[in-house]
């Protein structure tokens, strides 16, 4: 009995000094893996390996703006003509020669005020013109005005008479809107009996439909 009682102690004992044994040579493994010659031989090791080159982003190419097409104007040669149709000068291989008989329009050379068909209301192109009148008029107190009312063939004597008259009545109110005084002016009315132009036709017909401004 005591014999197997100390083979069993004999055992244990061989048994913890094996495990105590095992752990110090792992404890030396792992404190020899931390040494700062462990940590070098690391450090070392990252240096070795290779650093990635830098990431260059490459410049994003954009479409050409298309520039704006440049053209040079081209004059063609021939008459050049005023509002009014009269001849200023003629354009001669791009240069412009004046017409040396071209005056300015003057206002004052317009002396017959068109209508509308069956109209006797004053366009706005003739207002500027009868204002001249007006400033002329009142420059030259002398000076006094008759105004003859006409219209077209279409529609009866009578009718056209009294259209002539509401004319003439309308181009007497302009001119005094714009300072004459009722005595420098006369209304006279002549319907159809005196055209300007012969023929039936709106070419006719709008030369027709007038006020003619008479100085006296």
């Amino acid at each position: 009995m005591s014999t197997l009682l100390n083979k069993r102690f004999i055992s244990g004992f061989l048994f913890i000094t094996f495990g105590l044994l095992l752990a110090g040579c792992q404890s030396a493994v792992g404190t020899a893996s931390d040494s700062p010659a462990s940590q070098r031989a690391g450090s070392q090791q990252a240096a070795e390996e290779p650093t990635p080159p830098p990431v260059v982003e490459q410049p994003v190419e954009k479409e050409p703006v298309a520039e704006p097409e440049v053209t040079t104007q081209e004059y063609i040669d021939g008459d050049v003509l005023d509002e009014n149709g009269r001849l200023m000068g003629r354009m001669v291989n791009g240069e412009f020669i004046p017409n040396p008989d071209y005056q300015a329009f003057n206002p004052l050379d317009q002396t017959i005020i068109y209508f509308d068909f069956d109209q006797s209301s004053i366009k706005p192109e003739f207002r500027d013109v009868l204002a001249a009148h007006a400033a002329n008029l009142a420059a030259n107190p002398g000076l006094s005005l008759r105004l003859e009312g006409h219209a077209d063939e279409r529609g009866s004597r009578e009718y056209n008479i009294g259209l002539g008259e509401r004319r003439a009545q309308a181009v007497k109110r302009a001119l005094m809107l714009n300072g004459v005084s009722a005595a420098s002016l006369k209304t006279v009315s002549f319907g159809e009996e005196k055209p300007m132009v012969q023929g039936t036709g709106e070419a006719s017909w709008s030369q027709n439909r007038r006020v003619e401004l008479v100085y006296r």
